[in-house]
């Protein structure tokens, strides 16, 4: 189910409520920017995994592809959802569907009680944060694993 957290740093919200994952989208380039800027400060060794995958994929065959996940285990594990192929607004709905079923999979493997996502794809990422909110509702509501949305006090209110 997708609960949606207004107004939220979504880094508190994990530690207060000892959220054991996040989930955020990335590229296939490795650059990262806008929220995933924020995971490679404050998380950086949680990042190597996937920058490496990245460096492979310039180097050789693709090792990473759109609506996969990279999972970096640690407190708490990060989920780097490949949401989009090039970094800008690329971002694509079907990626954060595809990124985010293996990755709420992966959570529940792990015995993980809940998910803390940012405003996944938008932003930078270009999709408009109502058609997001809207496409994850719809897509897991029939799901009783928690994901939560937190949005902080800077991304557009969803009436807007």
């Amino acid at each position: 189910m997708l609960v949606i957290k207004e107004n939220t740093d979504i880094f508190r919200f994990v530690d207060e409520n000892n959220i054991e994952a996040i989930a955020h989208g990335v590229n296939t380039k490795g650059v990262m920017g806008g929220f995933a800027g924020l995971i490679s400060i404050k998380y950086r060794n949680q990042c190597d995994g996937y920058l490496e995958v990245c460096k492979e994929n310039k180097a050789s065959n693709p090792m990473i592809k759109c609506g996969s996940v990279v999972e970096a285990i640690g407190e708490p594990t990060i989920y780097h959802c490949v949401t989009q192929n090039n970094p800008g607004p690329d971002a694509d709905i079907y990626y954060i569907l595809e990124s985010l079923d293996e990755t709420v999979r992966l959570c529940k493997e792990r015995g993980y009680k809940a998910l803390a996502i940012p405003a996944i794809g938008c932003g930078i990422g270009g999709l408009s944060l109502r058609a997001v909110v809207h496409t994850l509702g719809a897509h897991f509501s029939s799901d009783e694993f928690p994901v939560y949305l937190c949005l902080s006090g800077d991304t557009p209110k969803l009436e807007d």
